[in-house]
Parts: C-alpha cells; structure tokens; sequence
C-alpha cells in the first residue's frame, strides 16, 4: 500500500519543528540566555510565557516540563539531528566565552560532528 504524499510533508515540518524546539530548550531557556538562530521577539514571547509558567506552577515543575520535551524531542529525532544540534549548542556555548567568527564556529562545529573525516569546508 502507497504512503500518501501529504503524510510526508507534516513529518517533515514536525521534525524541524522539534529541532528547533530541542535547540531552543538546550540554549534559550530563560530571559538571561540568548539563542542565536532564534529571533529575539519570538524568543522574547518564550521566555515571557516561561516565566509567568513558573510563577503559577513554580520552577520545579516547569524544570521538570521542559525536561520531559527535551526527552520527548530527542527520542522522536533522527539520532543524526539530534547530533548536529548537540554539536550546534556546543559551539554556541563555547563562542559566548570566546570571540568567534561564523567561518571559526562552522569550521569547530564539521569538526566536532561524529564521524568527522577530517574535511574542511
């Protein structure tokens, strides 16, 4: 029996969705942290809602939330998206300490990927 085409494209859209979700929990959360693939405004909103979660129900339980998404996300990703955005994070972790450009991120990010081969692009 055929798959139906439309199925195809909501898988999709539902795949970026929780990867951009995944990357945003792994580096946005909170009003202090800013993620950088992620436009202020719409971040903005998130950490606005965040917090007014965490007045009603306290830290703990909103901790324990975005927790259980995180989870959620990383085992419903392909495990090579859920690599490139560990290793996406890992940059931009690392570049808020130290002075990077975006050609010395991408370079440190191919060579933090497993299963580098050692190419330069």
């Amino acid at each position: 029996m055929a798959r139906k085409k439309g199925n195809e494209i909501w898988w999709i859209v539902g795949a970026v969705a929780a990867g951009i979700g995944l990357y945003f929990l792994q580096t946005g959360v909170g009003a202090q942290n800013n993620s950088a693939l992620i436009p202020d405004r719409l971040e903005e909103r998130i950490d606005r809602l965040i917090a007014r979660l965490n007045e009603m129900f306290g830290r703990g339980w909103v901790d324990f939330g975005l927790n259980a998404l995180r989870y959620f996300a990383r085992t419903e990703l392909p495990p090579p998206m859920v690599e490139l955005i560990d290793v996406v994070t890992e940059v931009e972790m690392l570049s808020r300490r130290t002075v990077m450009s975006g050609p010395a991120k991408r370079q440190l990010a191919i060579e933090m990927m497993p299963g580098n081969t050692g190419l330069n692009l």
